[in-house]
């Protein structure tokens, strides 16, 4: 009976059986090839590599850039606004008409 095998013993017959069922060889064939890692899907790629391109940021506009140049200016500008004062006043003597004709 049972009894008489001991684990090891049980583990031996129970191989050599496996061995003789076609059937039960065709499964694991199935269950191994079932496990491979599959290619990957050309969709899938396709949508990944469009994510990946559209996560990376824009390039500044220039007339963006321009008008933060801009801004960036008028702020320092205002911190000294005696000195933008005297460079306001400076160009409109400068740019008038009796001081260019005089010089």
């Amino acid at each position: 009976g049972k009894s008489d095998r001991d684990d090891e013993r049980q583990k031996d017959l129970l191989a050599f059986f496996k061995g003789f069922d076609p059937k039960l060889k065709e499964l694991e064939s199935q269950l191994k090839k079932s496990k491979k890692e599959r290619p990957m899907d050309a969709k899938l790629k396709t949508l990944q590599d469009q994510l990946a391109r559209l996560e990376k940021p824009l390039p500044l506009d220039t007339g963006l850039r321009e008008l933060r140049r801009a801004a960036e200016l008028s702020a320092k500008q205002l911190q000294t606004i005696r000195l933008t004062s005297a460079q306001d006043v400076a160009w409109a003597l400068i740019n008038n008409p009796a001081f260019l004709f005089n010089h």
